[in-house]
This record gives structure tokens, sequence and C-alpha cells, in this order.
């Protein structure tokens, strides 16, 4: 998540301070299964559509990030559809 949040360039600098391999964190981010928010697969239309409270949004998308990223949840719009429908809001 760390490498997630700050990013490659600040991850590998940290890496060098803490004796990690450059590679290493190449390789983590690269199989990150995204590398911004901007990235995931549903837009906030589609929640609405959903008849979830506008003001929920923002928790949400935080929620359906995180589980992305700890790869609990697929990047997928019909598989972010469901995890938000079987989550309460």
């Amino acid at each position: 998540m760390m490498i997630y949040q700050n990013g490659l360039y600040l991850s590998i600098i940290a890496g060098k301070i803490l004796n990690i391999k450059e590679n290493d964190i190449i390789n983590i981010y690269k199989n990150l299964p995204i590398h911004e928010k901007k990235e995931i697969n549903i837009k906030s239309d589609d929640i609405l559509k959903l008849g979830i409270d506008c003001l929920k949004i923002s928790s949400i998308f935080k929620d359906v990030e995180i589980s992305i990223i700890n790869k609990e949840l697929k990047n997928k719009k019909g598989d972010i559809i469901k995890y938000i429908k079987r989550n309460e809001w």
C-alpha cells in the first residue's frame, strides 16, 4: 500500500535509504492492480444509479480503492458494482 500511496519515485528514494533493492520496488509497483485512483473502473454516476446517497461516494471510492490494491476486489466494473451492492453504506 505504501508504494501505491507514495508513487514509484518516492518509493525508490525511500528504498535507497532503507536498503531495499530498486528492482524489488519496481516489481511491486508494476504488479499493482492500479496506480492511481482515476484508474478505478467505475464512475460516480454508476454508483448513484445504484441508489447510493451522494454523500457516501467518497467513502465508497476509498473502500473500493483499498480493496483493489489489497487484491480483494478485481478492478472490473461488474465486480465493483456487486461489491458495492453487497456492502451496506
